[in-house]
């Protein structure tokens, strides 16, 4: 019905396939397709150790997402989605992923949504993502994100039903509300899923019809091998946000990042 949206620019591209392709595979699930990236540990490990010398408290979780916003900003189609069959570039370079106050069945998991513009150093994403769980964790109110999903949790079932088709149309038409895209963890960049934080293996996750996130990635638990330790990643791309040969150059920066992750220094 329109074509504004408060989160991308809607664009065109000279290769026609890329618009004909929304229309041929319409859902997200259809168009996912599986990446697998394995990986020495070593130079991340010895990296957070040379920063703990220096009093620098780095996380594993902190230079994922240091590494994916790094990539994005330099390879920016994968900031791309597809929302009413046509392709959009999204504004910022949003992450989410999960945590739980506490590592036991009664403890709820919490979306956290984080916005970069990709200017930003490991440092600084660090902090950022040191704050914004510790407050997460700390604080009693909930985040955009949570609240808004208490807010429908709080309808009887039909409603509920009522609330999220009536989303779906609005985003699929968008005109879908700037607080609620904002809140939304399905309206982003990049989901992760941080599975090393409970000692599981990779995973490939399902892309969601709803929202507009084009790329989800399971990071798993740190395996031992004859040559040391490896982590496995889990990548599941929309693949009409753009072509094979773009995608092999974007993890060939994801590969070179976490082989010397000095470089998000800068």
């Amino acid at each position: 019905m329109f074509k504004k949206r408060s989160d991308g620019k809607y664009i065109t591209l000279p290769d026609p396939f890329f618009r004909i392709i929304p229309h041929v595979m319409s859902t997200r699930c259809e168009s996912q397709v599986f990446y697998q990236h394995e990986f020495d540990v070593a130079p991340l490990t010895e990296y957070i150790k040379l920063k703990r010398q220096d009093n620098i408290d780095i996380s594993f979780l902190s230079l994922f997402i240091a590494c994916y916003v790094r990539t994005i900003k330099e390879h920016p189609y994968l900031n791309r989605f597809i929302a009413s069959r046509r392709i959009y570039l999204r504004n910022n370079i949003e992450i989410v992923f999960m945590i739980k106050k506490r590592l036991d069945f009664e403890s709820d998991e919490m979306a956290v949504k984080m916005s970069f513009d990709g200017s930003e150093n490991i440092f600084q994403i660090n902090e950022k993502v040191k704050v914004e769980i510790e407050n997460s964790i700390k604080n009693s109110s909930d985040n955009e994100t949570d609240a808004l999903a208490k807010i429908f949790n709080k309808l009887p079932n039909f409603l509920i039903k009522a609330a999220v088709g009536l989303c779906k149309y609005a985003d699929n038409n968008n005109f879908l509300p700037k607080s609620i895209i904002s809140a939304s963890p399905f309206h982003s960049s990049m989901y992760i899923t941080y599975l090393k934080s409970i000692k599981l293996d990779r995973v490939y996750h399902h892309l969601y019809n709803f929202g507009t996130c084009s790329i989800f990635a399971g990071i798993g638990k740190a395996n031992s091998k004859s040559h040391g330790k490896t982590i496995s990643v889990g990548y599941t791309i929309d693949e009409r946000i753009c072509d094979g040969f773009s995608l092999s150059k974007a993890f060939k920066t994801v590969e070179n990042i976490l082989k010397n992750p000095a470089v998000l220094e800068q």
